[in-house]
């Protein structure tokens, strides 16, 4: 493995007998009881009530890579279920959903100059652990692949792998 990855794996406290494990996981192995969760039970029983009184149930979610996974799993599991949800979308477009394009455009132009810096703190980083000189593009698509793949399960690593081999890091 490379001399960056060990270190990214060390600064997460993840020893070498863990890195496999890390790297490599099994949902067999890795995957917890969800009851292990505050109040789990509550929210379960808060379900099945509603459902018993057939009470309108409209899910919420952001819209990210896991927000929008986790709402149509949790659509899914009410049509297992059979329970439909509010079908009475009158009701929720009666909301004011219009976009401010001002604020938007703003939020964007805040993210890149995040994601441009935050890149530039990550090629710090990586010259001083691969002791050599490394290209701002390259830090930077090191920084957004480990950002977008970090909500991906499996072998995640394996691109930031690839791209750190390419470049001899």
């Amino acid at each position: 493995m490379s001399l960056l990855l060990d270190v990214l794996l060390e600064k997460r406290s993840i020893t070498s007998d863990q890195k496999d494990i890390f790297l490599n996981p099994d949902y067999k192995r890795d995957l917890h009881d969800p009851f292990l969760m505050r109040d789990m039970e509550k929210a379960c029983v808060r379900i099945f009530e509603a459902i018993e009184n057939k009470e309108k149930i409209i899910i919420y979610a952001d819209y990210d890579c896991d927000g929008i996974p986790g709402a149509v799993i949790l659509n899914d599991l009410f049509i297992f279920l059979g329970y439909k949800l509010a079908g009475n979308w009158n009701n929720i477009k009666k909301y004011d959903l219009s976009i401010n394009w001002l604020l938007f455009l703003t939020s964007l132009i805040v993210l890149d100059i995040t994601v441009i810096f935050a890149g530039w703190i990550w090629k710090i980083i990586l010259e001083k652990v691969a002791s050599k000189k490394i290209g701002f593009k390259t830090a930077l698509q090191i920084h957004i692949w480990s950002w977008l793949l970090r909500y991906i399960p499996g072998k995640y690593t394996s691109p930031i792998k690839i791209l750190a081999y390419q470049k001899n890091l």
